[in-house]
């Protein structure tokens, strides 16, 4: 039997379509649990009222909004305390499966006996494969440098000088990350380092060693830089696996917490800058 954990704030109907396509396209027992994370609107009582009858799915809420790595966390800790799971796989909510997964699918997965794996993620909006992320070599000087950059942006936008420059930005980061993806083959299973942390799947054996595997120090932002660095530690063997595919629709949780721009951009920054700031306590450290 696999899990699947959905992580939801607010956006029930994006939560609803993501239960569908799993039901649709998983041929194999399997348990949903749904995590809503402390919405603000009516979003875990219209799904928990939705699933009240269905024997696989289950709907739990956190008292307090979490962020990504603990909600995450939250309702991993549920079902490994609940079930045995062989796999969990861990999604946003605004992932949409459109592959089977069936028995074959579990034998090439133990097969490949990898500890964390990722599928090919499609982004429609941009037509853009997102997996597998590009390597980076960790370093101190980069990761001060971006956390120099968000402390920069912090203070452009307390001054309200931000805009332009974030958008230029984001121009030539995109306009980067297209040059790096033509480079990097997607139609290949491949030992990468680093996944996207939209669809991540967790084998038993890691989950063993690490029963919370996004690193609890952050709120949002920089999650699959903790992750890589904790597989590249402990030797924890990274797949990304093609064969699973699935739809990103990509939305911003950001959006959901404020529409103003001004403000989302100030959310951004902060989080970047705190998660920079844990990241870089991390690489110092000798902790897995």
């Amino acid at each position: 039997m696999i899990g699947f954990i959905i992580l939801q704030y607010n956006l029930d109907e994006k939560t609803i379509k993501a239960v569908d396509s799993i039901k649709k396209m998983t041929e194999l027992p399997y348990k949903i649990i749904i995590v809503d994370n402390c919405s603000t609107n009516n979003a875990y009582l219209a799904v928990k009222n939705l699933y009240t009858n269905s024997d696989n799915i289950i709907t739990l809420r956190t008292e307090t909004n979490l962020g990504f790595a603990n909600g995450n966390n939250f309702g991993v800790k549920y079902a490994l305390e609940n079930f045995n799971f062989e796999y969990i796989c861990v999604l946003n909510n605004d992932i949409y499966v459109n592959s089977k997964i069936d028995d074959r699918t579990i034998e090439d997965w133990k097969e490949l006996n990898f500890d964390v794996m990722g599928p090919d993620i499609f982004r429609k909006d941009i037509s853009e494969h997102q997996n597998p992320l590009a390597n980076v070599n960790y370093s101190l000087f980069w990761l001060y440098s971006f956390y120099l950059i968000y402390n920069v942006y912090r203070l452009l936008n307390l001054l309200h000088l931000d805009e332009i420059l974030h958008h230029m930005a984001i121009w030539t980061l995109e306009r980067l990350n297209k040059n790096k993806n033509k480079l990097i083959e997607v139609d290949e299973t491949q030992v990468v380092k680093k996944l996207h942390g939209s669809f991540l799947v967790f084998s038993q054996s890691f989950l063993k060693k690490f029963p919370t595997p996004f690193y609890p120090t952050t709120f949002m932002y920089l999650e699959e830089d903790f992750l890589a660095l904790r597989c590249e530690r402990s030797n924890s063997k990274v797949i990304y696996y093609p064969h699973l595919k699935v739809d990103h629709d990509h939305g911003s949780t950001v959006t959901t917490i404020t529409s103003n721009n001004h403000n989302k951009r100030k959310y951004i920054f902060k989080h970047n800058s705190d998660s920079f700031k844990a990241l870089i306590k991390y690489y110092k450290s000798n902790e897995l």
